[in-house]
Protein backbone atom coordinates (compact mmCIF):
# COMPACT_ATOMS: atom_id res chain seq x y z
CA UNK A 1 0.00 0.00 0.00
CA UNK A 2 1.51 3.32 -1.08
CA UNK A 3 1.00 6.43 1.35
CA UNK A 4 0.75 10.13 0.09
CA UNK A 5 1.67 13.17 2.48
CA UNK A 6 0.86 16.02 2.02
CA UNK A 7 1.45 18.50 4.51
CA UNK A 8 1.19 16.55 7.59
CA UNK A 9 -1.55 14.33 7.16
CA UNK A 10 -0.82 10.64 5.49
CA UNK A 11 -3.19 9.31 2.98
CA UNK A 12 -3.76 6.29 1.76
CA UNK A 13 -3.62 5.61 -2.14
CA UNK A 14 -6.92 3.24 -1.68
CA UNK A 15 -8.45 6.19 0.02
CA UNK A 16 -7.30 8.72 -2.63
CA UNK A 17 -8.87 6.41 -5.59
CA UNK A 18 -12.09 5.53 -3.85
CA UNK A 19 -12.76 9.80 -3.40
CA UNK A 20 -11.23 10.45 -6.97
CA UNK A 21 -13.49 7.79 -8.39
CA UNK A 22 -16.87 9.99 -6.28
CA UNK A 23 -15.81 13.36 -6.95
CA UNK A 24 -13.66 14.39 -10.20
CA UNK A 25 -15.79 13.63 -13.22
CA UNK A 26 -15.27 15.42 -16.61
CA UNK A 27 -17.22 18.66 -15.77
CA UNK A 28 -16.17 18.60 -12.14
CA UNK A 29 -12.41 18.89 -13.82
CA UNK A 30 -13.07 21.46 -16.11
CA UNK A 31 -14.57 23.50 -13.89
CA UNK A 32 -11.44 23.34 -11.62
CA UNK A 33 -9.17 23.84 -14.05
CA UNK A 34 -10.95 26.91 -14.80
CA UNK A 35 -10.47 28.03 -11.62
CA UNK A 36 -7.22 26.92 -11.46
CA UNK A 37 -6.23 28.77 -14.32
CA UNK A 38 -7.78 31.75 -13.00
CA UNK A 39 -5.53 32.01 -10.35
CA UNK A 40 -7.91 30.85 -7.24
CA UNK A 41 -6.13 28.10 -6.44
CA UNK A 42 -2.34 26.67 -7.49
CA UNK A 43 -2.83 23.24 -5.98
CA UNK A 44 -5.68 20.90 -4.48
CA UNK A 45 -4.41 19.13 -1.66
CA UNK A 46 -6.31 16.43 0.39
CA UNK A 47 -9.68 16.35 1.16
CA UNK A 48 -10.87 17.96 4.29
CA UNK A 49 -14.39 16.89 5.01
CA UNK A 50 -17.01 14.84 3.41
CA UNK A 51 -20.95 15.30 3.69
CA UNK A 52 -23.85 14.40 2.99
CA UNK A 53 -24.27 17.30 0.11
CA UNK A 54 -20.59 17.85 -0.57
CA UNK A 55 -16.85 17.00 -0.78
CA UNK A 56 -14.48 19.94 0.81
CA UNK A 57 -10.84 19.43 0.21
CA UNK A 58 -7.55 22.23 0.98
CA UNK A 59 -6.34 24.21 -1.57
CA UNK A 60 -3.37 27.00 -1.71
CA UNK A 61 -2.79 29.56 -3.95
CA UNK A 62 0.36 30.82 -5.30
CA UNK A 63 0.71 32.77 -2.52
CA UNK A 64 0.94 29.75 -0.19
CA UNK A 65 -2.58 31.09 1.38
CA UNK A 66 -5.30 28.21 1.66
CA UNK A 67 -8.08 28.04 0.57
CA UNK A 68 -11.21 25.71 0.61
CA UNK A 69 -12.51 24.20 -2.30
CA UNK A 70 -15.79 22.63 -1.67
CA UNK A 71 -17.27 20.46 -4.25
CA UNK A 72 -20.79 19.66 -4.43
CA UNK A 73 -22.40 16.08 -4.90
CA UNK A 74 -24.72 16.63 -7.82
CA UNK A 75 -25.04 13.26 -9.58
CA UNK A 76 -24.66 11.23 -6.43
CA UNK A 77 -26.13 13.59 -3.67
CA UNK A 78 -27.82 11.94 -0.86
CA UNK A 79 -29.97 14.90 0.22
CA UNK A 80 -33.14 14.54 -1.83
CA UNK A 81 -34.82 16.74 0.81
CA UNK A 82 -32.83 19.78 -0.88
CA UNK A 83 -36.17 21.49 -2.77
CA UNK A 84 -37.39 21.12 0.63
CA UNK A 85 -35.38 23.84 2.00
CA UNK A 86 -36.33 26.06 -0.14
CA UNK A 87 -39.84 25.52 -1.21
CA UNK A 88 -41.88 29.07 0.02
CA UNK A 89 -38.51 31.13 -0.20
CA UNK A 90 -39.45 33.70 -2.88
CA UNK A 91 -35.38 33.91 -4.13
CA UNK A 92 -35.52 30.54 -5.09
CA UNK A 93 -39.50 30.96 -6.48
CA UNK A 94 -38.13 31.00 -10.69
CA UNK A 95 -35.95 27.68 -9.91
CA UNK A 96 -36.29 25.06 -11.87
CA UNK A 97 -36.86 21.71 -9.78
CA UNK A 98 -34.16 19.40 -11.48
CA UNK A 99 -31.05 18.69 -8.96
CA UNK A 100 -28.26 20.57 -10.56
CA UNK A 101 -30.58 23.29 -10.90
CA UNK A 102 -31.09 23.47 -7.15
CA UNK A 103 -27.70 22.71 -5.94
CA UNK A 104 -25.97 25.36 -8.43
CA UNK A 105 -28.83 27.89 -6.90
CA UNK A 106 -28.02 26.19 -3.22
CA UNK A 107 -24.11 26.86 -3.79
CA UNK A 108 -24.59 30.84 -5.33
CA UNK A 109 -26.47 31.54 -1.85
CA UNK A 110 -23.83 29.62 0.14
CA UNK A 111 -21.22 31.94 -1.33
CA UNK A 112 -23.24 35.22 -1.36
CA UNK A 113 -23.52 34.04 2.39
CA UNK A 114 -19.86 33.63 2.74
CA UNK A 115 -18.77 37.01 0.86
CA UNK A 116 -21.52 39.03 3.32
CA UNK A 117 -19.26 37.29 6.26
CA UNK A 118 -16.24 37.45 4.88
CA UNK A 119 -16.82 41.23 4.54
CA UNK A 120 -18.22 41.43 7.94
CA UNK A 121 -14.74 40.76 9.36
CA UNK A 122 -13.27 43.44 7.13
Amino acid sequence: MHKSFSGDKVISEESLKKVFEKVFNERTMRCLYSLASKGYFQSLEFQINDGKEAHVFRAVDASGTFRAVKIYKVETSEFNAMAQYIEGDRRFSRVKKDRRSIVFTWAKKEFRNLQLLSDAKA
